[in-house]
């Protein structure tokens, strides 16, 4: 199929619980027209999403395929492939399709340019959706590492003495597995500066 299962269950999830079909293809990136086609055929098979779930791929897409797959044989891209060779330096995706075409075998049917397009678009849009939700998780043993930097363009401050403005760099430690933060202000960011805010933090058992 174009789309993977659990993007179909769970387009027809949604239909039953409610949301409308505009709302279910802006959020799956679908077509309308495609998902009212699923939701026909599962209709007319009396199947709902819990249904779906217990039926292999294989039977799923046998029952929600368009007719339209059927009376031809269309060999449909891979556009998660295609979409990686689309990125590489000097290729255009008018020379991928160009590939795709060539990779159709004789007396079978390749998808039009537009759908092609349509698809490799959606593709795209989905990969960087997928990995705007990617969460990458660090693990930290105690006492093993902590990290320093300093913040930002500093703080203003004003000498009592002769009224004078300086701006301090603020010093910031913290321990990675713990969280615990330590921070001092230093005149500036010189290789002095660095050691005299690690002599701070280790008094204080930042390292």
């Amino acid at each position: 199929m174009k789309y993977k299962t659990e993007i179909v269950i769970e387009a027809i999830r949604l239909k039953e619980a409610g949301v409308t079909t505009s709302a279910i293809s802006k959020k799956l990136l679908a077509p309308s027209s495609t998902i009212n086609e699923w939701l026909k055929k599962a209709k007319q098979n009396n199947l709902t999403a819990e249904n779906l779930r217990s039926l292999s791929e294989q039977d799923i897409e046998e029952i929600l395929r368009p007719r339209s797959w059927s009376r031809q044989n269309v060999i449909l891209p891979d556009y998660e492939d295609l979409l990686v060779k689309a990125s590489a330096p000097k290729m255009t995706v008018q020379n991928v399709y160009l590939q795709y075409l060539a990779s159709v075998p004789e007396g079978c049917e390749p998808v039009s340019k537009a759908t092609f397009y349509r698809e490799l678009k959606r593709t795209k849009e989905l990969a960087s959706k997928e990995l705007q939700d990617v969460c990458l998780l660090n693990s930290f043993t105690p006492g093993h590492m902590c990290m320093i930097d300093y913040s930002g363009d500093g703080v203003c401050w004003r000498n009592k003495n002769d009224g004078s403005v300086k701006t301090a760099q603020i010093f910031v430690g913290v321990l990675c597995y713990s969280g615990l933060i330590f921070c001092t202000a230093t005149n500036g960011q010189t290789r002095e500066d660095w050691l005299t805010g690690l002599r701070w933090g280790h008094g204080r058992n930042l390292a």
